[in-house]
């Protein structure tokens, strides 16, 4: 696409907008800056290269009420009043892919927004080398799973990574780094069967470094958590297979 700024953009079919190293940004004050709902489960849209800024007042900016497959590529997902990347895809199956992205900045007045939401029923959503950071919750799973690979969840007002589920849930986090969120917590987990397994990993510079109330935060006893106010505990540490 061309150099420019464009409004706010819907999508009902597969597709694929690529910025292709040129200044294109989506400027939405009001609803999403990009809103996705097709019909087939094999349906894969794909956004590159873009910037998307929701000047402070766009409830979302990319949110997916249906696609079967999101790979979201070298975008900047900015200043929204809401989540940046809202994922509620109702496909089942469905899959978010974000990778070499910033989500940051996007807050709302009642503290709930998040950098990354997933409430996707039958979701499977992959982070690999994503830096989220200024949102009120950086990383929030509510269904289905998530994997955070070669990323930074930094700043976060609340959580950097918040797992909050009734149903079985799961959050895989590698080689990753989840730091200072000064008033909140690094990694949260709760749920009856709402479980957080992390290896490779460094949480520091939190409020309170690990908490669970019911759902469990695991080890591979090869992480490395220090420099908290409270560091709290994993729940178990697993061997290495």
């Amino acid at each position: 696409i061309d150099d420019a700024a464009y409004g706010f953009v819907t999508i009902a079919k597969p597709v694929t907008i690529d910025g292709g190293g040129h200044a294109a940004a989506v400027l939405a004050a009001t609803g999403s800056g990009i809103m996705i709902d097709t019909t087939g489960a094999g349906d894969l849209v794909v956004l590159r290269g873009l910037s998307i800024d929701g000047l402070g007042m766009a409830s979302s900016g990319i949110r997916a009420l249906a696609v079967g497959k999101l790979i979201v590529e070298h975008c900047t997902v900015q200043n929204v009043a809401g989540h940046g990347i809202d994922f509620e895809s109702a496909t089942n199956p469905s899959s978010l892919l974000v990778s070499d992205s910033t989500i940051a900045d996007n807050i709302d007045t009642t503290g709930g927004s998040s950098g990354v939401y997933h409430a996707a029923p039958f979701g499977n959503v992959v982070l690999d080398r994503v830096h989220v950071t200024g949102n009120n919750i950086g990383v929030q799973v509510r269904a289905a799973t998530m994997s955070i690979r070669d990323s930074t969840i930094s700043g976060n007002a609340q959580a950097n990574v918040k797992l909050y589920a009734a149903n079985a849930s799961r959050i895989d986090i590698d080689d990753s780094l989840i730091a200072g969120s000064v008033a909140g917590t690094g990694i949260f987990s709760q749920g009856l069967v709402a479980s957080v397994y992390v290896s490779n990993s460094t949480i520091t510079g939190n409020n309170q470094g690990l908490a669970t109330v019911v759902g469990s935060i695991n080890s591979f006893g090869n992480n490395r958590v220090f420099g908290n106010y409270t560091d709290g505990a994993f729940t178990t540490t697993l061997p290495q297979k």
